[in-house]
């Protein structure tokens, strides 16, 4: 993609271990510097500072650079992690952790929709929690003055504000993430082993537990 290695902490001066609000910072200084449009910008130097920004907010892909030096961001993240958590179900149903589940006579689709609709209310609460919080914080905040010009509580609370609403900004990734898997789950179907549901009927197994 560059011509010369590719280091996106080297190119926006962070540490690898930056917060996003650090990383938020020096990105809009270096952009505000480099854009095409301002005297003196440089277009070339604006769009390695942009990759750099776009790969360090993007968790997967900052995982991902952090593990093999590989720059590129998937185009189809959003498909890669729905497929994941239908994958996950099912090695759940196989590794019969979830005992309610009779794999070979139950129809999977279906319990794997439950499955990921009960992700998405848990990410619903979560994110209803942390955004109470960061809305108490910003309050707190806004009313707490420092009678030295340090500002250290403050500085620290905007701090955590911010990373709360990152922990927002994930969620709702992961929620995005649920719907995209029931829609792919929709164009598939389960055929169950007619054996095995004979089996449970004569034996009285009850795979829901009801």
């Amino acid at each position: 993609m560059f011509n010369s290695p590719f280091n996106p902490y080297t190119e926006l001066g962070v540490a690898k271990d930056a917060s996003k609000e650090d990383i938020k910072k020096a990105y809009r200084e270096l952009a505000k510097n480099t854009h095409p449009d301002k005297n003196g910008g440089n277009d070339s130097l604006f769009k390695r500072i942009n990759e750099a920004y776009q790969i360090l907010m993007d968790d997967d892909a900052r995982q991902n650079y952090d593990t093999t030096g590989n720059t590129q961001r998937s185009p189809n993240n959003l498909d890669a992690k729905a497929n994941q958590l239908i994958v996950n179900f099912f090695t759940l149903v196989a590794a019969e952790l979830d005992t309610r589940i009779n794999p070979l006579s139950e129809d999977l689709i279906g319990h794997g929709k439950l499955f990921v609709q009960k992700q998405i209310d848990k990410f619903y609460s979560e994110i209803q929690i942390h955004k109470r919080t960061a809305n108490l914080l910003e309050k707190i905040e806004a009313r707490l003055k420092s009678k030295t010009k340090d500002g250290l509580v403050n500085r620290a609370l905007k701090h955590n504000i911010e990373a709360t609403k990152d922990q927002i900004r994930l969620l709702d990734g992961q929620i995005k993430a649920c719907e995209r898997a029931l829609e792919l789950l929709d164009n598939y179907e389960f055929k169950m082993d007619p054996k095995q549901v004979m089996w449970s009927s004569a034996t009285g197994f009850n795979p829901m537990g009801v």
